[in-house]
């Protein structure tokens, strides 16, 4: 019973950072954000550049371990021993879309840095938000890689419908997620 929890709850992380991935990808690359920013499409160019293996394993592994040790592990539970956790998240979320220096992954990393504190919150433990940012950027990774975001960027009714279509799922797997009971997953886990 108690895997099948764990298991439940992973579930639901990896399915809401993919809804959130996707549909914030989609939602910037519609509205052209990427075209306002000359910084990000020089990043672009650098973490696109190597061999689809070496980004899964740097951008869809180490990358976010190590960031969410700083930005959660230690910024957040910082911030979040003095102020409330409303305050702690959205500092921590601009300082890590701040860290990230481009306009476009400014607001990528600062709406996704919410969700990664709502995640170190619920759980107690750095392993809830690194797996959901490890899940974004193999996300963003593969869908760039094979050129299914352009494709779906191509037909722009289509664009929207799967931008709304994340949107609602993770909305609704968000709410899904604030019902759930994390007692047995905390036990099962060791906290940070």
């Amino acid at each position: 019973m108690q895997k099948r929890d764990v298991l439940r709850h992973v579930g639901i992380i990896v399915l809401l950072s993919v809804s959130v991935s996707v549909g914030l990808n989609i939602l910037l690359l519609l509205i052209n954000l990427p075209q306002y920013s000359e910084q990000y499409q020089k990043v672009s160019e650098i973490l696109y550049a190597p061999p689809i293996w070496q980004q899964l394993l740097t951008s869809g592994l180490l990358i976010p371990i190590v960031e969410e040790v700083i930005f959660r592990g230690l910024g957040f539970r910082l911030l979040r021993r003095w102020i409330p956790f409303s305050w702690a998240m959205v500092i921590s979320a601009v300082a890590f879309g701040a860290y990230h220096g481009n306009l476009v992954q400014f607001v990528y990393a600062g709406f996704c840095g919410v969700l990664l504190a709502y995640f170190y919150e619920k759980y107690q433990t750095i392993l809830a938000p690194i797996l959901s940012h490890a899940v974004m950027n193999i996300v963003a990774i593969v869908l760039t890689q094979t050129g299914i975001f352009a494709d779906i960027l191509k037909r722009g009714i289509v664009a929207f419908m799967v931008m709304l279509f994340c949107d609602v799922c993770g909305m609704a797997l968000f709410l899904r997620l604030q019902k759930m009971d994390v007692t047995k997953v905390l036990k099962m886990c060791c906290k940070d």
